[in-house]
């Protein structure tokens, strides 16, 4: 039988397994059909590999250590040729490196002596491949067959090697190809290039330039169709937020329009627009005796406003960020890099933390808080350091006394001078870079440090008592919701006023250029190292426009600027060097282009139809003392999403808050409730309240290979939880079998999904273990809640739970899979842009701008033979036989100690309420209030430390 013909009875069976459905994986129909597919593969290979040609090798290539190279063909063609070659790995590959970790990151490189391969794309042939995600990884990574499709240039003999095996070099002499046959073998090579490239992508925790690069210029130059994406430029909504955010995705659809042609090459001699007529916030009713702290009434009211208050508050965040590795986000998730922003701002500013420890350490100082127009943190934000002083003369004379002595430690000449700023002598420190530029305005008992010459004015204007933030209505009527009594360690307010400006016309259009300054380049980075990669080392830029290696169009964008790379520093002519941009708030918009003009024309007709009117947000902090070093982090937030027509689907789901809790099972550790509303009502009503659980047992184990399809729905049905509804939801009548009249117990089953239903009194609850579903009859019931709400969310402190080893297991398998695909990044730069492999972690922070992190907290090494040289991590465990370190804790289980959550839509912004429980690694000294200083929340703080009825056991 041929393998087609296998290929085509396992889609018949494949379908067959579909259509049974996964949850017959352990009964016997299911097994059956297990046992089906894996005959077929087991045939398709014994019919497929005699059928591939063997390559004639020299006998030393069997030595060991050496590949088992099985056929290798090449294509001469115009302007590259194309080939492939299949083998299988030695038992051990270079200095005795794992052959299963070679093949996950990437390090089985297919080179020549000559250096003429180029852009090679590895993977499996589409059968293993479709194995591998129904079963996972093969038993035994040396019986892959592996296949890399690659271009190469001339038409001499290629003596290809593989590195990452012992070093051998096998002739393969290139063939001249029939009509028609070279483009197909050429879109093959594509197919296989992109697919690698969207894996990569999908599987990496960094941004996408690289291969974005990649597959846009190579689709560039041969002329191949464009591979696919989501490119943010269709959607206003996304691609505002995606500028305003400063996100590395705007880059990378930039990346793809210029390489489209979608490049804007227009003269900026249009009149700015206009900006979006938004409609006005309603007025209030504001009692006249608002107590109002004083460094608001300063604060210009376009300005963002993080108000810490007193120095401890500040030195709490900042030391419970250092306990856990300095970076909030990783406390969160597993990420495997870290943005470059750590107090750039602040030397950008010429503040040092132990120049502000001083300061305060000698009470100079009754209130602090961080200001700003944008948070353009990752190239130039335009920011402020608003102090009070108890000592206004003091602290000036200090901050004089450094600023004098100020020593640029190497960079561009600083200069302190003054400048006069609203009628104001102002000091000003800069460089001519922008590395350094520090105002120091002082209004009174008010010290302001900032990047931006218009806050400074503003400022200036807002201190002679004209318009600022602590005058404004809307800030005043925040007070009476959020009153200043409450002490918050942090209070985040960001204004109507703060949003307005984002979208104005000078802001968006700026933004815009910034980006396009940013992308280009990183755009030229690449180009270089490419052409140098194909043997076109230090060439022009006018040389790699014109063989493709940028786009046509590249430097046409509207000529506001020039950038310049000296060093290993970019800088635009006007907007200084790249980090360190001139504020965005200080760059003025003389004209713009008729591209520009419809853009922005676009983003206005979509603000006006779906958003129309900008409301404040508030996010307000408060941190109380516990037991065992327990803090207990209290939060409110008055959130209003953008996009009303984008998420007003989420306003059709919610049910109207309810003042009833459901409480579970008595091991519950999780547990979400959210009223819902009906798609059609029926008999039991219009609205009904859907509840889920995790619960506290033995989960079994999860291997920690890459997961298949099989393995993921397995872990899916492992997980200890249930999920249900009162009244029932007319959804789960749809279900096979599920929908009928249950049994004299209450029972309905599923065999086609595994799910059981157990319906009793106003209760409909699923699960995929029957034995979850009995205790619920007595335990599950509904109390009273203090307060309306229309999401619950609440998760007990699981460090002593069952469930952690189950929640370790996932999370190191996840922290894994991040941390091996930033050595593919690193192994790929050295195999498609020939990077030198010890430079090549740098060169992936400088074009990232980011650091790269094992989220397994190793170290990057490289390792292998001197010349065949790849990346690894110390941290990772054995890739053919992982096993979890002992001991080993998911990052978030050691300070993470438990959650409440409360969410209500109240008119046209989300009110959410809640605590988190914080672990701290050291005991904290810094002055708290204890937990019976807390007025008016109710039961949002019950028992701290016990485990009252509503919280999870």
């Amino acid at each position: 039988m041929t393998a087609a013909n296998y290929i085509r009875q396992l889609g018949i069976v494949a379908l067959v397994f579909a259509v049974s459905g996964f949850g017959f994986s352990d009964s016997g129909l299911g097994q059956v059909i297990l046992n089906k597919l894996r005959d077929a593969r087991t045939r398709i290979r014994e019919n497929i590999q005699p059928q591939l040609q063997p390559l004639t090798q020299p006998q030393d290539t069997l030595l060991p250590g050496c590949p088992n190279i099985v056929r290798a063909e090449a294509w001469l063609g115009e302007p590259f040729g194309v080939g492939m070659v299949s083998f299988r790995l030695p038992r051990e590959g270079a200095s005795g490196l794992d052959p299963a970790m070679l093949i996950r990151t990437g390090a089985v490189h297919v080179t020549d002596a000559e250096d003429r391969i180029l852009y090679p794309a590895e993977g499996q042939q589409a059968v293993a491949r479709f194995f591998r995600g129904v079963f996972g990884a093969a038993e035994d990574p040396t019986d892959q067959l592996i296949t890399t499709w690659f271009i190469f240039r001339g038409d001499q003999p290629l003596q290809l090697q593989v590195m990452g095996c012992a070093g051998v070099n096998v002739p393969l002499v290139p063939s001249v190809a029939r009509d028609n046959q070279y483009q197909r073998l050429l879109k093959q090579w594509w197919r296989e290039y992109t697919r690698i490239a969207n894996e990569q992508t999908s599987q990496g925790d960094y941004p996408d330039l690289v291969e974005t690069y990649l597959t846009s210029m190579l689709e560039h130059r041969q002329g191949l169709e464009p591979p696919k994406s989501g490119n943010s430029r269709n959607d206003p909504l996304q691609e505002t937020l995606n500028l305003l955010m400063d996100a590395e995705s705007i880059r990378s659809d930039l990346i793809r329009d210029w390489f489209l042609g979608r490049v804007d090459t227009g003269l900026p001699t249009l009149p700015v627009p206009r900006p979006i007529a938004w409609t006005p916030v309603p007025g209030q009713n504001i009692p006249a005796d608002i107590p109002i702290e004083p460094i608001a009434e300063v604060v210009p009211a376009d300005c963002f406003y993080l108000r810490f208050g007193t120095w401890d508050n500040q030195l709490w965040l900042k030391r419970l960020m250092d306990e856990y590795g300095g970076d909030l986000g990783r406390m969160v998730s597993l990420r495997g890099h870290r943005p470059k922003l750590e107090a750039r701002f602040l030397n950008q500013l010429a503040l040092e933390s132990t120049q502000i420890d001083e300061w305060f350490g000698g009470r100079l100082i009754n209130d602090v808080a961080v200001i700003g127009r944008d948070t353009l943190f990752g190239s130039g934000p335009s920011v402020g350091v608003l102090l009070e002083s108890s000592d206004s003369e003091s602290l000036e004379k200090r901050i004089d006394a450094r600023r004098q002595k100020f020593d640029g430690g190497g960079e561009a000449a600083v200069q302190l001078a003054t400048v006069e700023l609203a009628g104001e002598e102002v000091s000003l420190l800069s460089s001519l870079d922008n590395r350094f530029r520090s105002f120091h305005v002082v209004q009174g008992k008010f010290h302001l440090f900032t990047n931006s010459r218009v806050i400074a004015e503003s400022f200036i204007q807002a201190a002679r008592g004209g318009e600022s933030l602590g005058r404004t209505e809307e800030f005043r009527f925040a007070r009476t919701s959020m009153p200043l009594d409450r002490n918050d360690t942090i209070f985040l307010y960001l204004p109507t006023g703060f949003f307005r400006q984002l979208l104005t016309p000078q802001h968006q259009i700026e933004l815009l250029r910034r980006s396009q300054i940013v992308t280009e380049m990183q755009l030229t980075q690449l180009a270089r190292s490419a052409a140098a990669n194909e043997g076109y080392p230090d060439a022009p830029i006018e040389f790699l426009v014109g063989n493709g290696f940028l786009p046509r169009e590249f430097g046409k964008r509207p000529k506001t600027s020039s950038v310049t790379f000296k060093g290993d520093t970019w800088t635009d002519s006007i907007r200084g060097r790249h980090g360190f941009f001139l504020p965005a708030a200080d760059m003025e918009l003389a004209g713009v282009t008729a591209a520009e003009t419809e853009w922005y024309s676009n983003k206005t007709r979509f603000f006006l139809e779906s958003v129309r009117q900008l409301d404040p947000m508030i996010i307000a902090l408060r941190r109380f003392a516990g037991q065992d070093n327990v803090e207990r982090i209290v939060f409110d937030a008055r959130i209003a999403p953008f996009g009303q027509k984008e998420y007003g689907w989420i306003d059709t789901m919610l049910g109207p808050p309810l003042k009833q809790y459901i409480v579970g099972a008595d091991n519950d550790i999780a547990r979400v409730q959210i009223s819902m509303r009906r798609d059609r009502p029926n008999s039991a009503g219009e609205y009904y309240q859907l509840f889920g659980a995790i619960q506290d047992e033995v989960a079994p184990d999860v291997d920690l290979q890459p997961a298949s399809w099989l393995d993921i729905w397995r872990t899916a049905k492992q997980i200890p939880g249930y999920i249900g509804s009162t009244p029932p939801a007319g959804m789960v009548d749809w279900l096979p079998r599920l929908g009928g009249a249950p049994d004299a117990a209450g029972y309905s089953q599923s065999r086609l999904l595994g799910l059981w239903r157990l319906q009793f009194g106003d209760f409909s609850v699923l699960a995929f273990n029957p034995q979850r579903l009995e205790p619920l009859r007595t335990q599950i019931r509904m109390v009273p809640a203090e307060r309306a709400a229309q999401v619950r969310i609440s998760v007990a402190d699981p460090s002593k739970s069952s469930i952690g080893n189950w929640v370790n297991t996932v999370n190191y398998r996840r922290a894994w899979q991040t941390s091996v695909a930033n050595a593919r990044l690193l192994n790929a730069l050295i195999e498609q842009f020939g990077v030198d492999p010890a430079k090549a972690k740098d060169f992936a922070e400088a074009l990232l701008d980011v650091r790269l992190i094992c989220a397994m907290n190793g170290e990057y090494q490289l390792a292998g033979t001197p010349d065949r040289p790849i990346w690894i991590s110390t941290a990772w465990p054995s890739f053919s036989s992982p096993q979890m370190p002992g001991g080993y804790s998911a990052p978030f289980l050691a300070w993470f100690r438990g959650l409440e959550l409360e969410i209500n839509r109240v008119d046209q912004h989300y009110e959410v309420h809640g605590y988190l429980d914080v672990k701290r690694l050291n005991e904290t000294k810094l002055s708290m209030p204890g937990l019976d200083l807390l007025k008016g929340f109710g039961d949002l703080l019950p028992g701290f430390g016990k485990s009252p009825e509503k919280q999870p056991k």
